[in-house]
């Protein structure tokens, strides 16, 4: 049995030693620890020592019992330890917590497991545990740090929702269309961007009036709404009123004239054409 004791009060408690001198050096090192952070009272209760009396079999009687194999009657008392060194009789008070809920904390204690690691040689089972310990929690916090760029509360999710519907309207897109990819919108802004600019720069003319223009513009309102119902279809929100299905059905008209010029008549599956869905 090992002769001499180490007590660290919030760590691993008691811990047993071959020589004083180690002992002594461990006691040391749990000091160290202690004050290298906030030194309290616990720095207090720290000590070593040597074992004075264990428990120890005393005598093992052998016991015949008829019909059965022979049984054995023990006997356990305190028996002095030959350490070498005579002192007095102590007793120890540890005062440390052993509960599941108290060890279990002590497994996710970043300072705790530091100080196992700093104890412990590294070819000791208890140092390599604390490491790989030590790096899961990493891990751990790591990840949540990554995953809170990801979460929100509901009322962040709404405000995000409204800004996209508001953007998406802004941009001529249906507010709650499912065929509207962030890609479209980028491609929206740019255009945008490109005609600011060239408007910046040069006076924006109408085209010529010609036939097709005539076509386009000429366009009776009750001749609209079968169009109207196709943009519908495809996200646009339209107001049921013949003033609004007219402009709504004119402007895409007018932006396939803009685009392909007298050859947009064979372009017009592109706004009003079924959707993908």
């Amino acid at each position: 049995m090992k002769k001499y004791f180490s007590y660290d009060p919030e760590g691993i408690g008691f811990y047993f030693h071959e020589t004083a001198e180690q002992a002594r050096s461990f006691a040391n090192a749990v000091i160290s620890f202690y004050c290298a952070g906030d030194c309290d009272e616990t720095v207090g209760r720290v000590c070593w020592g040597v074992i004075i009396e264990s428990v120890q079999l005393s005598n093992a009687d052998h016991v015949d019992v008829p019909d059965s194999d022979p049984d054995y009657s023990c006997n356990y008392k305190l028996m002095p330890v030959d350490n070498g060194v005579i002192g007095p009789k102590f007793s120890i008070n540890a005062g440390l917590s052993t509960t599941p809920e108290h060890l279990a904390n002590l497994c996710i204690d970043p300072e705790h497991l530091k100080k196992l690691t700093l104890f412990w040689p590294e070819n000791n089972l208890i140092h390599q545990m604390a490491l790989a310990q030590l790096s899961s929690l990493e891990r751990i916090t790591d990840l949540s740090a990554k995953l809170s760029r990801y979460s929100m509360s509901a009322g962040e999710a709404d405000q995000r929702r409204c800004e996209s519907r508001a953007v998406r309207e802004a941009l001529g897109f249906g507010r709650d269309a499912d065929n509207v990819a962030p890609i479209d919108l980028r491609e929206r802004i740019d255009e945008m961007k490109s005609i600011a600019s060239n408007s910046s720069s040069t006076v924006y003319e109408l085209p010529h009036l010609d036939d097709e223009l005539i076509v386009i513009l000429g366009r009776p309102n009750f001749m609209c709404s079968s169009l109207a119902e196709y943009l519908r279809l495809r996200g646009q929100e339209i107001k049921r009123k013949a003033e609004h299905e007219q402009a709504a059905v004119l402007y895409a008209l007018l932006n396939l004239y803009l685009k392909y010029g007298s050859e947009w008549r064979f372009h017009c599956k592109e706004i009003f054409g079924p959707t993908n869905e």
